[in-house]
């Protein structure tokens, strides 16, 4: 997997599951929440410096799961948050494409949730971690060229 940034100046992979309407759980990596978030959803304001990660869900298939950068960078707080962002996006995917729908009530087989609940936590850990080696990449770069002036 290849990273490299994007127009808004974060870093975003996208995990699809085509047997689910292509649902799209865009993982995104950035320095400031709020910034990042209200680039993709056009109006949306708020307050999110004081928090790791945010969850937001689209109106198409798609959820947009929000990491700050330094949280990729610290093992234990990056498990945590991974895994709890990713109970909201897969719940949500089953939920739009109606998985376990019986009438108006929703119940997940606990196998399939499990299996797409790690599969988003182990795609979007991969994805951390070339981005830290991207940035490291970045820096020692830059430092060469630092040195050599």
């Amino acid at each position: 997997m290849k990273v490299k940034r994007t127009k808004f100046n974060d870093y975003e992979f996208k995990i699809k599951f085509p047997v689910f309407m292509n649902y799209t759980i865009h993982v995104v990596v950035c320095d400031n929440l709020s910034k990042a978030i209200s680039e993709r959803y056009k109006g949306y304001h708020s307050d999110c410096e004081h928090i790791l990660a945010r969850t937001m869900i689209a109106e198409s298939p798609d959820t947009h799961m929000f990491f700050k950068m330094e949280s990729i960078f610290k093992p234990y707080e990056m498990a945590n948050i991974t895994a709890h962002e990713s109970v909201h996006t897969v719940r949500h995917m089953f939920e739009y494409v109606r998985v376990g729908a019986d009438g108006h009530e929703f119940s997940f087989d606990n196998e399939t949730e499990a299996y797409h609940l790690g599969y988003t936590v182990e795609r979007a850990t991969r994805f951390f971690e070339e981005v830290r080696n991207d940035i490291r990449t970045r820096a020692a770069k830059s430092s060469k060229r630092r040195n050599r002036g």
